[in-house]
C-alpha cells in the first residue's frame, strides 16, 4: 500500500516537472512569430541601446519594456504553472 501511494506520489512529481518544462518551452512560442524575428527583436534592441542618441530614451524605459513584455508573454504559459495574482506581485 505505501509502495503504490509512493509510486503515485513520485508520477505527480515527475508530472509536475513535465509541466513545467513545457511551460518554459512555451515561453518560446510567443504569438508563433518567425526564429528569424525573434532573433532580430533582441539585436535591434541592442543596436537601439548602443547608439547614443537613442539609448538615453530607451534606457530610462527598461523597467517599463520588462514589463509590458512580461505581462503579454504571460497568457501563453498554462494556467497550472502561472504564479497567482497577489498584491505583492503588483506594481506600486
Amino acid at each position: 500500500m505505501q509502495a503504490q501511494e509512493d509510486d503515485l506520489h513520485a508520477a505527480q512529481n515527475a508530472t509536475g516537472i513535465k509541466n513545467k518544462a513545457q511551460a518554459f518551452l512555451a515561453g518560446g512560442n510567443i504569438a508563433g512569430i518567425s526564429r528569424m524575428l525573434k532573433l532580430f527583436i533582441p539585436i535591434a534592441y541592442a543596436v537601439v541601446l548602443i547608439i547614443l542618441a537613442t539609448s538615453q530614451f530607451f534606457v530610462p524605459g527598461n523597467p517599463i519594456f520588462i514589463y509590458l513584455l512580461s505581462f503579454y508573454s504571460i497568457r501563453f504559459f498554462p494556467l497550472d504553472v502561472r504564479p497567482a495574482v497577489s498584491v505583492s506581485l503588483l506594481p506600486a
